[in-house]
Formats: structure tokens, sequence, C-alpha cells
């Protein structure tokens, strides 16, 4: 027979399961109809608000991350590996896209949509694997 303290743990994991996954699927679904409505305006906003499955995705995130840092102070972390060619390549992937994407945002500003949208690019590009390093030597310190 379970225990209390056991029966809570599987309910806290059955509910931070189910946050993550929903989280997830929020997400995913958000950026997929915000796309369409992008692509071809009205074609989901007419019959669905986006901004209430943006809300679902912000609380449940909320919500995951509030649940996971409770859950962190209990277990070991594991450990991050280094990035390697395919992590860099990727990243530097998504910072081309981000350029590309405000480039197109900003093209009516001129010349200077050149140099917001090249910023910006770098910007993750530096971002993302600083955090990544960071993440990779401070669990060497520890």
């Amino acid at each position: 027979m379970l225990s209390r303290s056991d029966i809570i743990k599987k309910m806290y994991q059955m509910v931070t399961g189910t946050l993550t996954a929903l989280f997830q699927v929020a997400l995913i679904s958000y950026l997929f109809f915000y796309s369409i409505e992008r692509i071809k305006p009205g074609f989901v906003s007419d019959y669905f608000e986006l901004n209430m499955l943006l809300i679902l995705t912000f609380v449940s995130g909320a919500l995951t991350v509030m649940l996971k840092g409770i859950d962190q102070n209990h277990e070991e972390q594991k450990p991050v590996n280094a990035p390697g060619l395919r992590q860099y390549v990727f990243i530097i992937f998504l910072g081309l896209v981000v350029a590309f994407i405000m480039y197109e945002r900003t093209k009516q500003v001129g010349w200077l949509s050149y140099v917001i949208s090249g910023m910006s690019g770098l910007v993750l590009i530096v971002l993302s694997i600083s955090l990544w390093w960071d993440d990779t030597h401070s669990q060497e310190n520890h």
C-alpha cells in the first residue's frame, strides 16, 4: 500500500506532466494559428479568438515553471552537455530566421531595416550561445 507522501508525489508528477503537455500543445497551436492568421488575415480570427489561446499558453507556462521550480529543489539536476556543431548550426539558423522575419516586418523603414534585422539575429545567436555556455560551465564548477 502506498503511503500518503507517495500518493502526493504521484499526484504532483501527474499534474506537472499534464501542465507541461498542455503548455507545449497550447504554444505550438498558438504559433501555428498565428502563422496562418499572418498569411491569410481572418482565416482563424473569424472563428476563434487567438488571445484566449495565448492566455492559456501564458498561464500553463507560468504554472509549469513554478511547479518545476519547486521540484528542482528535491531532485538532482541533469548535466547539460556542451553544444556541438549541430546545436551551433541550429542556433545560427534560428538567428537567420529571426533576422529575415525582422527584415520583412521593418522593410518599409528603408536601410535601417537591415541594421535592425541584423542586430536582432545577432542578439539571438549571441544570447543563445552564451546562455548555453554559461549553463555548461556553471555545472562544472559545482
